[in-house]
């Protein structure tokens, strides 16, 4: 964000836009004078309110009978902050609109958002945010070798919240890595997935996914293009993403670890403990 004054995290959903730009807005907040305002898009279905919504986050309650959009921007005209966009795909033109008007009017503000495709405005700076990495191949790994791989990682981790004697050894590791791979290496999936080993070993995470979700299972990819909603009709409907999301959400613990950490760093975790 020092380089350009909109960034856009970009990727598919469940990946962790939402999350690494929480982690972005919360470090962030002493290098602006006027601090941060996060504003979450992902239940407006109308854009025409979006400025009502960002007033709102502001605080602000007495419009007066002006426009909205002009309050906020008047508003913002003289701040220096940072203004947090997420979910923006659910209304991309409103969101494009809004934010190139800001832009060019309050040049104290820098906008982040997260979005399933860029905004598609001058200047801005698209970052993609890749699912994290999982082994490939058929390769058997042992668990000392997986350690190199954050989806792997972020099980063990998540898994040693919910069950702190649970540990990778030689022989439940490659069901990690088959959990891994089924849940592409979605971080919010791989951690719902391992708040469950309290009741299932990773042997049988890994069966119940294969059967539950056999599209994934054999590596085939029939999500609907971007933007465009899956519909279920029952339980083996929508993308294999969404079938993942669901299995592991349906039966994990209401504490569950999904809402612990903004984001998933190689370099916040301990080495992987082996047996």
């Amino acid at each position: 964000m020092s380089e350009a004054r909109l960034v856009t995290l970009t990727g598919p959903g469940g990946v962790g836009k939402t999350r690494l730009a929480a982690a972005v807005a919360s470090r962030a907040t002493a290098g602006f004078a006027d601090g941060v305002v996060f504003v979450g898009l992902g239940e407006l279905r109308d854009g025409a309110l979006l400025a009502n919504l960002v007033a709102d986050r502001l605080g602000l309650h007495d419009l007066s009978g002006q426009p909205v959009a002009r309050v906020v921007i008047d508003h913002l005209r003289r701040r220096e902050m940072l203004v947090v966009l997420d979910n923006c795909e659910h209304v991309l033109e409103a969101s494009a609109g809004f934010l190139a008007s800001v832009l060019e009017r309050c040049p104290g503000v820098v906008a982040l958002a997260t979005s399933r495709q860029t905004l598609g405005l001058d200047g801005e700076r698209a970052v993609r945010v890749p699912p994290l990495p999982v082994p490939v191949g058929d390769a058997v790994l042992a668990p000392e070798e997986l350690e190199q791989y954050d989806g792997v990682r972020l099980f063990v981790d998540r898994a040693t919240r919910t069950l702190p004697s649970f540990t990778i050894t030689g022989a439940n590791c490659d069901a990690v890595v088959q959990v891994c791979r089924q849940l592409d290496g979605l971080p919010p999936a791989i951690e719902l997935a391992a708040a469950r080993v309290r009741s299932l070993s990773p042997r049988q995470i890994a069966d119940r996914l294969a059967r539950r979700l056999p599209a994934l299972a054999s590596g085939q990819r029939t999500a609907p293009p971007s933007g465009s909603p899956s519909r279920p009709t029952g339980g083996r409907s929508g993308s294999p993403r969404a079938r993942a999301m669901r299995w592991s959400r349906s039966t994990a613990p209401s504490s569950s670890p999904i809402h612990a950490a903004p984001s998933w760093h190689r370099s916040r975790s301990a080495p992987l403990r082996s047996a």
